[in-house]
């Protein structure tokens, strides 16, 4: 059975992981493609309007899929109550949004966002039709499907995005591709979960989502706070063209630990809430997907934090200098995004034992102190002090998950140095030797090509070295229960 859940699991973590790397090109390309075409103000509108429909998207789903995917059983009267509820939720929140649209004026001095955000509302609506099959399918562990929506998802909002920016549409090329990719998902996850639609509640179904869904909708809120409230502060006191080199710097920076959260973190929730009750199965495969994290996100960070200025002038600036305005930003955010990576495994960990509280209380904290340090970080420093900001207020939930993860799992900061450290100082080791030689190389494609491969050689190399193999050698031979 142990063997059984643990071949399941990396099942599961490579078809994320395939899917993602799918994601990730289709992705790369359109953020490369609209790099070229639009200008910052673009990126500052598209993406402000973008976190004020995100934050009533959230509240529409109010941790009703999660509360349903722990719970015991999922039976047609708690798929009804789940759907009802979703729909219910739904509808206020895309009320709210419409009735409220206008107040965004006050904050960004752009004439058409107002119209934006009413646009974009629609996505709330769209997205409550996918609560249901996407609820079977995890708890089923259908993570192949799972990776297919959401590759299909990305692809739609790629491909469109590209064709509307190339024909001129600026930023509505992100919102219409944005609405376009909502419903890619809806429309593949209900091909492979269909669904009834019934509305109906059944009371004591629903108090107990709501119970549980409350705490891991106020988690999720004001971790949607900690990842927008940077960007939120930064449009209305900056202006749309800070906004826009922060969102580069930004998505650039935490694209890695994103990628990284969505392969490993959407499996571990559904797997760990299998294994309640066995603590030691628990932390074993906490501290085995800490290792393998550090080993990619700091491998892809450090490689980032290197060929950052190259990169922004060659792929993103069309070979002008453009977007360099936010080259500090983005190194300091890749810093941030090694951090990320290695945090996040402890929320869901603690959230599939029933401790979302505590993942609670590491996302209020990071964001009052994002919330204390931000503005005057934008007011009086620029993007850059933001980007430190956003990487002291992250660090800040160690004083909270650490003692959680001892008290709960017995696992101390000792164990989780002792299998991340090879990973950053073999990072260590390949950032001096760079910027060592750095300047022997004129910037140009070729720089950057060629840097990737050395960086990733020297790294993989010590990194090899520093574990004796050991490492790698596990990673071969999971290859036979993932294939």
């Amino acid at each position: 059975m142990a063997q059984s859940l643990k071949s399941t699991t990396f099942k599961n973590i490579s078809y994320n992981a395939i899917g993602k790397v799918v994601a990730f090109g289709f992705q790369s390309v359109a953020n490369i493609i609209l790099s070229r075409e639009l200008i910052a103000a673009d990126y500052g509108v598209a993406g402000f309007a973008m976190i004020c429909v995100a934050f009533m998207k959230n509240f529409s789903g109010f941790g009703i899929n999660r509360a349903a995917v722990h719970a015991a059983d999922f039976d047609e009267k708690a798929m009804a109550t789940a759907f009802t509820l979703r729909q219910i939720i739904g509808v206020i929140a895309f009320g709210i949004t419409i009735a409220f649209s206008g107040l965004a004026e006050h904050f960004i001095d752009h004439k058409a966002i107002t119209s934006v955000i009413r646009v974009l509302a629609f996505a709330i609506l769209i997205d409550n039709f996918s609560l249901v099959s996407s609820i079977q399918l995890e708890r089923n562990l259908k993570f192949s499907v799972i990776s297919l929506a959401e590759t299909g998802l990305t692809a739609a909002s790629s491909i469109i995005a590209i064709i509307l920016a190339l024909n001129g549409f600026k930023y509505w090329s992100i919102v219409y591709a944005f609405l376009a990719a909502n419903t890619v998902f809806v429309a593949i996850t209900y091909w492979y979960a269909p669904y009834r639609f019934k509305f109906s509640i059944d009371t004591v179904i629903a108090k107990q989502y709501l119970s549980f869904g409350s705490t891991v909708f106020l988690t999720g809120l004001l971790s949607f706070a900690v990842f927008n409230m940077d960007n939120f502060i930064v449009g209305s006191v900056a202006g749309v063209s800070q906004l826009g080199y922060y969102a580069i710097a930004f998505n650039w920076g935490a694209m890695v630990c994103s990628i990284m959260g969505a392969v490993v973190l959407g499996v571990l929730f559904p797997t760990f809430s299998r294994m309640q009750g066995d603590l030691e199965r628990m932390k074993q495969a906490y501290l085995k997907i800490i290792q393998y994290t550090a080993l990619f996100s700091v491998l892809c960070n450090v490689g980032l934090f290197c060929v950052a200025d190259n990169f922004l002038i060659t792929v993103l600036g069309k070979g002008t200098d453009k977007w360099l305005p936010s080259l500090m930003t983005l190194r300091i955010l890749c810093l941030y995004g090694i951090v990320r990576s290695l945090i996040e495994p402890a929320s869901s960990l603690l959230m599939a034992q029933g401790k979302a509280h505590i993942a609670l209380k590491a996302s209020l904290l990071v964001a009052l102190v994002e919330l204390a340090l931000v503005y005057p970080a934008i007011k009086y420093g620029g993007i850059e002090v933001v980007g430190i900001a956003v990487l002291f207020a992250y660090v800040c939930q160690l004083a909270i998950y650490l003692p959680a993860l001892k008290k709960t799992n017995d696992i101390r900061l000792i164990e989780i140095v002792k299998i991340t450290w090879p990973a950053l100082v073999a990072g260590g080791i390949t950032l001096l030797g760079y910027f060592s030689l750095n300047g022997l190389f004129t910037p140009g494609l070729l720089k950057l090509v060629v840097s990737m491969f050395l960086l990733t050689s020297v790294y993989l190399l010590f990194y090899g070295l520093l574990t004796r193999w050991r490492v790698f050698l596990q990673l071969r031979d999971l290859l036979p229960a993932r294939s």
